[in-house]
């Protein structure tokens, strides 16, 4: 039988996988939430990159914090967002820094971004703001486990769903603010 989303955390869906002596899970729809906080610790320490790229993201995002209160990571996520799941989550570059200058005029005190990116980015759109690229690919000269590891550093993150991000929120217990259509 297959099924598109597995909870391991619902005895419904407990049971039909005791009735089998045989199961394949895979993909994003396996569920278990309640093992995720058990052995969030553990999984943490899992997917902290290696020392060398921790290092250069603590030194650059060490940096920012003298420079501002609050240093806040963005993701620009567009390449494919420009058509997975008909564009619902790719925003241009304007539309970001729309929300970036939104939200240091909501948040008090001194902001800096962090910008990561998959792809390169223009630099004029962020000449008004208080931001700075992330040292990763495609935006900076570094590896993306940098962008990576820097955004797991930051105070707050700001991304469309993405796993990426989500996973350097994780790692670093960040609050995220998710972007979507219809976000003012």
């Amino acid at each position: 039988k297959k099924i598109s989303r597995l909870d391991l955390d619902d005895p419904s869906d407990l049971r039909l996988l005791q009735a089998r002596n045989l199961t394949m899970l895979a993909g994003w729809g396996v569920r278990c939430w309640e093992l995720v906080r058990k052995h969030r610790e553990n999984i943490r320490r899992r997917i902290t990159p290696n020392r060398h790229y921790m290092d250069r993201a603590e030194e650059f995002i060490s940096a920012r914090r003298s420079e501002a209160d609050r240093v806040i990571g963005v993701l620009i996520r567009q390449s494919d967002y420009r058509t997975w799941n008909e564009g619902q989550y790719y925003f241009d570059t304007t539309r970001y820094t729309e929300w970036i200058d939104e939200i240091n005029r909501r948040m008090d005190g001194d902001n800096v971004f962090v910008v990561a990116s998959e792809v390169q980015q223009p630099t004029e759109p962020f000449d008004d703001i208080p931001s700075v690229f992330a040292t990763g690919e495609a935006v900076g000269e570094g590896h993306y486990l940098e962008s990576f590891a820097e955004l797991s550093l930051c105070d707050l993150v700001v991304t469309p769903p993405s796993t990426f991000s989500t996973l350097a929120a994780f790692l670093g217990d960040v609050p995220i603010v998710p972007l979507y259509r219809g976000v003012e």
